[in-house]
Parts: structure tokens; C-alpha cells; sequence
């Protein structure tokens, strides 16, 4: 088999979980523009994280808890949604900001006891745990091998 590029390669894992070929399209043009930007090993693995942070709809930068960061959504002036990161809020009735962690799992929401904030990312923690990850995988492979 022939080595594939990276878009090659997304085109393939896509197919082989079903996607159709409109989303595979779509999803591997936009790997192409991004490629085509950012052509080097060092220039993928900086702007990745921030291609990821921008998908999510969180910050570059810190938040503060300024209040014309904070939108009224509910028009009761009880809970308050933040302007730059929408997994964001202030109860006012309660007096805390909370974050909501929706990228998956039951993370339960994060209270937010001092600004500026830097809301995490759900890659910053797989990268975090990764070594973990690894050494466990190492670990079976190991014993595996010893039976």
C-alpha cells in the first residue's frame, strides 16, 4: 500500500466510517486550505490547537469578567452569557461564573473563582494525558508479549 497524505488519508478514515462523500468533500477541502497555509510540521502542530479552540467557540486569550463582555440572554438580567466564550456563565441570583465543558463525556461545569480566565480545551487534556496513555499501552503490550 502506498503512503497517503494526511488528506488522503482523512478521505479514507471518513469513508470507512461511513461518511458521505459531500461531508468527506467538505471536511478534506478544508484540510487542503490548511495545508496549503500552514506546510510544515512546525507551522500544523502551533496552528492546529488554535484551528481547534476557534472550532469550539473558545477564546484565544484570557476572558475577563468585565461587563460589557456579558450578554443578558434570558432578558431577566439573572444569567448572564460571556461575549468571546459562549460555555461561559454568571449566575447573578447565585453570585459565580461557571464553565461548561460540552466536548463530550459528563464533565461536570467548571466554577470560575477568579478572572482573567483562560477556559480549557478538550485537546489540551487528551495531550495532557497522553504520556499516561502511552506508558499504559506500552505496559499491555509488554505483558502481552510475556504470556
Amino acid at each position: 500500500m502506498k503512503a497517503l497524505s494526511q488528506v488522503e488519508n482523512a478521505a479514507r478514515e471518513m469513508k470507512l466510517v461511513g461518511f458521505d462523500d459531500e461531508d468527506t468533500v467538505a471536511i478534506t477541502g478544508v484540510m487542503q486550505r490548511f495545508y496549503k497555509q500552514f506546510n510544515s510540521g512546525g507551522s500544523v502542530s502551533v496552528m492546529l490547537p488554535v484551528l481547534a479552540r476557534l472550532f469550539d467557540g473558545l477564546p484565544l486569550t484570557p476572558v475577563e469578567d468585565k461587563p460589557e463582555e456579558w450578554i443578558d440572554r434570558t432578558g431577566e438580567g439573572t444569567l448572564l452569557q460571556h461575549a468571546r466564550c459562549s460555555s461561559l456563565f454568571k449566575s447573578t441570583s447565585a453570585g459565580l461564573c461557571f464553565f461548561i465543558d460540552d466536548s463530550g463525556g459528563n464533565n461536570p461545569p467548571l466554577i470560575v473563582t477568579e478572572f482573567p480566565f483562560f477556559p480549557p480545551h478538550a485537546m489540551d487534556r487528551r495531550i495532557a494525558s497522553a504520556p499516561a496513555e502511552l506508558a499504559r499501552a506500552e505496559a499491555k503490550a509488554a505483558n502481552d508479549r510475556a504470556k
